[in-house]
């Protein structure tokens, strides 16, 4: 793996090897178990341990195959600067890249991934960026999916993986409410067990592309009871199109639409549509968020290397 070091961080690196300074950065960087280069300015080509350097020119190479399609170049230029690409945009980039065994590579193969490395799949998104391909959205190739892999029932794997994969299924993220962000554990949605079903009451507020969502993966309370309130919490999958669930745009101060407060007023999803044991939930979807990070910061250091390299 690798350390990529901006030039302006080069002034604090001399300081901390000199025992001038602790920032958290600089410990990072000194302490990390792989090489720290030193990026030319105004440069975007990745310098990179010669272990992995073979790797940019194959993927960049099949990127270019996937993002310049015959059919002419897919990108999210329609999309306005700063905005997610449109999720019809995102379908197709998905298929498009499932085409070419490309959709999800950091998945195992026995789920249709590549089983890439950490690297392969940094270099593999930041390059497609670079060249000008949408950013997926990661609620289901990484977040959701990670989850179902990891904690899921076979029937929740062989029924939802496939669809995320060829982009036929949509999911958007259930988390954060009015009075509770970054702090899960005091979210207050309930799902009460009846019978074979779960009935959900409750909102969700910032639910990114959850207009255009086919199910949410929401962390809600099934245990009041517990010793603690984190210990009460469990991951549901439910469909957005279900009686009692109720979409309601927040307008950004863009005017554009990308997020929603989502409302469940006795919502009904079946009690197999639960991941993983009751009351685990807070740890699954931690583990899911963990599995989406590096992605993200792989397509943020693209859309900044095209910033710095083209002004866009």
């Amino acid at each position: 793996d690798l350390v990529v070091v901006a030039p302006a961080t080069a002034d604090v690196l001399a300081k901390a090897a000199a025992g001038m300074a602790n920032d958290l950065l600089t410990t990072t960087l000194l302490t990390a178990r792989c090489p720290v280069v030193m990026a030319p300015a105004m440069h975007t080509e990745m310098w990179l341990h010669p272990a992995t350097q073979a790797n940019v020119a194959t993927l960049r190479s099949r990127g270019a195959t996937i993002v310049e399609p015959a059919s002419g170049r897919l990108t999210g230029a329609d999309t306005g600067a700063g905005r997610l690409p449109d999720p019809d945009v995102i379908r197709r980039a998905q298929r498009l890249l499932n085409e070419h065994g490309l959709a999800v590579p950091h998945w195992p193969v026995e789920y249709g991934g590549c089983d890439w490395s950490l690297t392969q799949h940094y270099i593999f998104s930041r390059e497609s960026i670079l060249a000008g391909a949408p950013s997926l959205s990661p609620m289901g190739i990484r977040m959701v999916s990670h989850a179902i892999m990891a904690f899921g029932s076979d029937e929740q794997k062989n029924f939802f993986l496939p669809g995320i994969l060829d982009g036929s299924v949509f999911f958007c993220q259930g988390y954060s409410e009015p009075g509770a962000g970054s702090d899960l554990a005091g979210l207050a949605t309930r799902a009460v067990r009846d019978g074979d079903h779960y009935v959900v009451n409750g909102q969700k507020t910032w639910t990114t592309l959850g207009q255009h969502a086919d199910w949410i993966f929401a962390l809600v309370h099934t245990d009041p009871d517990a010793p603690k309130k984190q210990m009460g919490i469990s991951m549901l999958l439910i469909e957005m199109n279900s009686p009692g669930v109720t979409l309601r745009p927040i307008k950004l101060i863009d005017g554009g639409h990308e997020v929603n407060e989502v409302f469940f007023d006795d919502a009904v999803t079946d009690a197999e549509m639960i991941v993983g044991e009751r009351g685990e939930g807070l740890k699954i979807a931690l583990a899911g968020l963990d599995a989406g990070r590096l992605g993200i910061a792989a397509v943020a250091t693209g859309v900044i290397a095209n910033v710095l390299l083209n002004g866009h």
